[in-house]
């Protein structure tokens, strides 16, 4: 079942849910390179919390702490730039 949803990580919607579902079977070390992949694209900070919370369960405070500010970045901008 894994394999076929691996398969189709050909957007950032399946990616998230891959990366959820890696990180609830304490498989972070799967998941951070779809992340990473999708990083760019991400407008709302929710593929860089994913990938802060991935690299926590790897035990890498550095690099979770980058993503985790960079997602707050992100949901900022993003809640900025609605309209009200």
């Amino acid at each position: 079942m894994v394999d076929l949803l691996v398969a189709s990580l050909k957007d950032a919607e399946t990616v998230k849910l891959y990366a959820t579902a890696c990180l609830e079977i304490n498989k972070a070390a799967k998941a951070i390179p779809h992340l990473q992949a999708y990083a760019a694209q991400d407008r709302d900070g929710s593929i860089h919390l994913l990938l802060g919370k991935a690299y926590q369960q790897m035990h890498q405070p550095t690099p979770a702490g980058l993503a985790m500010r960079k997602a707050e970045q992100l949901r900022s901008a993003a809640a900025a730039s609605k309209p009200n």
